[in-house]
């Protein structure tokens, strides 16, 4: 097993993951120190893909103990720069950045694909707050020649355009990057480029962003399962861009939003919070509890009330409601 093998079944995201796990069994059959040190770097995308994050950075300090820097070391060290964005780490996410780019002459041909995605995407997510953080150059014609880094690199281009405020040409390289990555098929790069049309769109061009958000749920749903972190992240742009336009299928995915949320446990449900808080705040108010039997007495629950008896001739009696309640 070569480190790239590996690197072409990881370029699949987290749909490698069955491949992963045969290879780690594969592996520890073999039982060589570059075989540990594989088994390692598996270990740390399984963490990630789990939201383990904590753990996956502990795996990550341990596996690059001694290891010399080559490909692996530095394909480490673009998962730690995954996982400290994930975890709003800015200062630590400038380290990471400023080592790869700089070393970036040094990386193995075949490993810079991976990390130019992340290079790229993290410069311009941090564009406004950080221009320290130069641009990486990236001319080869082997990223374009491989539709996974073409798709991925398309995105980063198009968040350049949205940081200028150019939507209309970023949601077009957004398309493009769809398309593409479509074709491979790479789940995680067809939910992101949509993902990144309905977010940015929905304070833009809410009916945009509402028509997007409709093949966001449809892919989300056909190639994730319910505890995945890319559906939280979705499900949290969905409900936003239907909010934004009113649209009342938001009752739908808030309790759909609600249903995966009561699956995960209480560490991953505080880092949910962090990066989906504003959402997770505003499903209780659309989200009806059928096990509740009190509410509050308010003036709005009031007049509904009344409405509904006038409107279909209800007895007040049936209701089991006092007409001292509803002064």
């Amino acid at each position: 097993m070569t480190l790239q093998s590996l690197v072409k079944i990881i370029t699949y995201g987290q749909f490698s993951r069955p491949f992963l796990n045969y290879i780690v069994d594969y592996l520890k059959n073999e039982s060589t120190k570059q075989h540990e040190e594989f088994i390692d770097y598996i270990d740390v995308l399984k963490l990630k893909w789990d939201a383990k994050y904590e753990e996956a950075l502990e795996k990550i300090e341990e596996g690059i103990k001694g290891l010399s820097k080559g490909g692996l070391y530095y394909l480490f060290l673009e998962q730690k720069l995954i996982i400290l964005k994930r975890l709003k780490d800015v200062k630590e996410v400038e380290v990471i950045y400023k080592e790869l780019r700089d070393n970036f002459g040094n990386i193995p041909q075949y490993v810079r694909g991976l990390v130019v995605e992340s290079l790229r995407n993290i410069r311009e997510l941090y564009y406004e707050s950080n221009e320290s953080m130069e641009k990486v150059r990236h001319w080869s014609e082997e990223y374009e020649n491989n539709p996974v880094d073409k798709g991925f690199i398309l995105m980063a281009d198009a968040r350049k355009k949205k940081n200028e405020g150019r939507y209309e040409e970023a949601t077009q390289l957004n398309i493009k990057a769809f398309k593409i990555l479509k074709d491979v098929p790479h789940p995680s790069g067809i939910v992101q480029a949509l993902n990144n049309i309905s977010w940015w769109l929905k304070d833009v061009d809410k009916s945009i962003a509402l028509n997007f958000s409709f093949p966001l749920g449809f892919y989300l749903g056909y190639y994730f399962d319910d505890y995945n972190f890319n559906v939280f992240n979705s499900l949290d742009t969905i409900f936003q861009a239907q909010k934004e336009s009113n649209d009342p299928m938001m009752y739908e995915t808030a309790f759909i939003f609600s249903k995966c949320l009561s699956k995960v446990d209480k560490e991953r449900c505080n880092i949910l919070k962090k990066q989906c808080g504003k959402s997770i705040n505003q499903l209780k108010y659309c989200v009806f509890n059928l096990d509740n039997r009190y509410y509050l007495n308010t003036k709005t629950l009031k007049n509904f009330i009344k409405q509904e008896i006038e409107k279909e001739q209800i007895p007040i009696k049936e209701l089991n409601i006092s007409k001292r309640t509803l002064n």
